[in-house]
């Protein structure tokens, strides 16, 4: 009788000296008193290749992820449960970028109190219409540190039509939401400033004026 065949990678050597990547299937067969060993060697060079120009692939989408604080994620319609997370989402929403899948009710959590009731209209109606999604949300890290995302979702539909999964991308504008605030803040600065530095023109017992090169007045107080 034949047993089940077991495989092994092993390398092989070519004619001119050079060794190549093979896969080696090697099954046990009993002859009446006698066990064969049978050995099929297959030259596995492209497939090696394959999953090295994959995982080059995969670690550049990372670093990629991680300078522009762009993560990326994948939730089951069935299970309701994320399915996916890149190292760049977990890091985002402040979990450790090498643990496993973090469970929906976990990152839910992380959403600020203020938010939630606006998050979870906008996605439960997306998932009703079974629609794209796009919204901006603050989220709560541990340590109650407060950052600002822009979420993106798009459904994907089986040949049935009917709604697999939702994939998406979380990008952290944190940076750019307090950039926007301090430059609005500035701004509110300096029409104080002018404000008051108009009344102070407008109430001086002083004639304030300047004009146009043609002699027409611009301003008088």
């Amino acid at each position: 009788s034949r047993s089940m065949a077991q495989r092994r990678e092993v390398f092989g050597r070519r004619k001119d000296g050079s060794e190549f990547p093979a896969e080696a299937s090697i099954s046990k067969l009993a002859l009446g008193n006698e066990v064969v060993f049978t050995v099929i060697l297959r030259d596995i060079t492209e497939r090696k290749k394959a999953e090295a120009a994959l995982r080059r692939n995969e670690t550049h989408l990372a670093e990629a992820q991680r300078l522009s604080k762009n993560g990326s994620w994948v939730w089951n319609a069935k299970t309701k449960e994320n399915v996916f997370w890149s190292k760049e989402l977990r890091r985002i929403y402040g979990f450790d970028p090498e643990t496993s899948i973090v469970q929906y009710a976990a990152a839910r959590e992380r959403v600020h109190p203020e938010d939630g009731s606006a998050f979870d209209e906008t996605f439960h109606r997306a998932l009703r219409e079974e629609r794209d999604f796009e919204m901006d949300h603050r989220i709560v890290l541990p340590g109650v540190e407060v950052k600002h995302i822009h979420v993106v979702g798009h459904p994907v539909l089986n040949g049935s039509g009917e709604l697999v999964e939702y994939i998406g991308t979380v990008l952290d504008v944190t940076e750019q939401v307090e950039a926007r605030a301090d430059l609005e803040e500035a701004f509110s600065e300096i029409k104080t400033s002018e404000a008051r530095l108009q009344a102070i023109i407008d109430t001086i017992p002083t004639l304030a004026w300047s004009i146009e090169p043609d002699g027409s007045a611009e301003f008088l107080n």
